[in-house]
């Protein structure tokens, strides 16, 4: 950000929010319920659905693409598009761009997303890409977990907006940090919903206690698995897998899996996840490592 648009942030604090679908919404709403000493600025493609935020104080919406970036000090992008056309979107109105701080919460990929860098780069902007690994009703709520990667002089300029939408974790300058990561917890988030839907399934179907029961028992044993799984996130960043450390091996872990497999037939469920999953521990077990943690199938990937 230009000395200028720095001391005319400071000065008036100007927020524009482009995109408004369900999460840019979400945004738009926390922002206009927590930072009253900023003025939020809106624009969308479809400007009607924009119309309807402003019944919230606070929010401004404006039609015009070329007064909402002339009118704004920092951007939210929140466009759900690909970078040419978001490029295309930006292209006519570039020098209102020049010199000013974007945070990105897009589905860009990584490719993508060094391509953005090197545009805003070649306008002299700021760049921060960020992920929400929550829903948008959590991001309303100020409970969502929010990673975030560019330049430390552009977060520092975000961060006391982006706070508002929960926990806020700033990775490094890497541009394509935030995605990366974002994307590796998205992978054990749905996978876990997944199995955890399918337990359930068991527990619905088997009747041994209620649901609410069965979730307060899982919540009560989840910090074991954490802690399991920190020995073995260790043990890939030493790459030393010793089966003793971890406390279990991988001949073990397939035996006692395998039962689980067997015990979750006999009730009537389907099973083809936990036996892909139980594919690639035979994989390995099979590669000779039978005697090593599970921590040893991250080479496998």
């Amino acid at each position: 950000m230009t000395s200028h648009i720095q001391q005319q942030y400071v000065k008036e604090k100007k927020v524009l929010i482009l995109g408004l679908g369900e999460m840019g919404s979400a945004v738009a709403t926390n922002l206009a319920e927590n930072q009253k000493n900023v003025k939020v600025n809106l624009w969308n493609r479809t400007y009607s659905k924009a119309k309807e935020l402003e019944k919230n104080k606070g929010l401004s919406v404006l039609e015009s693409l070329e007064e909402a970036l002339n009118d704004s000090h920092l951007i939210i992008n929140v466009l759900s598009c690909d970078s040419k056309t978001m490029k295309n979107i930006f292209r006519p109105y570039e020098k209102y761009l020049v010199g000013k701080n974007i945070l990105q919460f897009t589905t860009l990929d990584l490719l993508q997303v060094e391509e953005m860098n090197n545009y805003y780069e070649s306008l002299n902007m700021g760049y921060l890409d960020g992920e929400f690994v929550s829903s948008s009703v959590q991001v309303l709520a100020g409970k969502a977990f929010v990673v975030v990667s560019g330049k430390q002089e552009t977060f520092s300029f975000f961060k006391e907006i982006i706070k508002n939408f929960g926990n806020v974790e700033y990775f490094s300058e890497n541009i394509l940090a935030a995605k990366t990561v974002g994307h590796s917890l998205f992978g054990v988030l749905y996978s876990s919903i997944f199995l955890f839907m399918h337990s359930c399934s068991v527990i619905k179907k088997s009747k041994v206690c209620d649901l609410k029961k069965f979730y307060d028992i899982f919540f009560s044993a989840y910090p074991t698995a954490v802690s399991w799984m920190k020995i073995l996130s260790e043990q890939v960043e030493e790459n030393e897998y010793s089966g003793l450390k971890a406390g279990s091996t991988i001949k073990i872990d397939m035996n006692g899996y395998g039962h689980t497999i067997n015990i979750l037939e006999q009730i009537g469920m389907n099973c083809e996840t936990h036996k892909s999953i139980y594919g690639i521990m035979k994989k390995a077990y099979d590669c000779g490592f039978g005697d090593k943690s599970l921590a040893k199938i991250s080479e496998l990937f």
